[in-house]
């Protein structure tokens, strides 16, 4: 049977009504892939996905940035930053030059999120 890893995938203005921010002491988080208009994708760690979404947003419009076409978001890991790092290790060779996005197949890129993923520790699910 294969772990939910993923407990969102779908157009950016929902995030905030689907996926409530974390409130522990502990360091958890989700890991997010944002798409882009122009074939980029962006990777983020965050405990609030919905304020990470629109926080981008914001950044977009203010300084005539890509839009956010479709966003993926992790289940809640335990030592989520550590996860992210972990990925973008994986996937450095497709890194954009000048830029922190990356131009990546979805199903490469997921399938490198996948691996970090199943070595992470999970948290139970809460937004389910």
């Amino acid at each position: 049977m294969q772990k939910k890893f993923w407990i969102y995938d779908g157009p950016p203005q929902y995030a905030d009504l689907k996926l409530p921010a974390i409130s522990s002491t502990l360091s958890i988080g989700h890991i997010l892939f944002f798409f882009l208009h122009d074939r980029s994708v962006w990777l983020f760690a965050s405990r609030n996905p919905g304020k990470c979404v629109s926080s981008w947003s914001n950044t977009a419009r203010r300084y005539n940035l890509r839009e956010i076409n479709h966003i993926m978001v992790s289940q809640s890991f335990l030592f989520y930053t550590s996860v992210k790092k972990n990925i973008e290790i994986n996937i450095e060779g497709y890194r954009m030059e000048k830029s922190g996005g990356y131009i990546i197949d979805r199903e490469i890129l997921i399938a490198e999120a996948e691996i970090v993923f199943a070595m992470a520790t999970p948290m139970p699910d809460s937004n389910g």
